[in-house]
């Protein structure tokens, strides 16, 4: 996933990854999550970005059950 090897994903390696991985994201959904993740706004998401928004997702995902 991790193409270049910089311990962050880009938009590109983000995008090959959720087509990889036939997430059934159309590009513009794509652009939306890679911002989401992306807190610090500077093109790329770390590993903690990462982290931290599936964290809240998942709970986002029990709290609404």
């Amino acid at each position: 996933m991790d193409d270049n090897n910089s311990n962050s994903l880009d938009i590109n390696e983000f995008t090959k990854a959720c087509k990889d991985y036939r997430m059934g994201l159309n590009d513009e959904e794509i652009k939306v999550a890679f911002n989401a993740f992306d807190t610090t706004h500077n093109g790329q998401i770390d590993y903690e970005e990462f982290l931290r928004e599936i964290r809240v997702s998942s709970l986002t995902l029990i709290i609404s059950q």
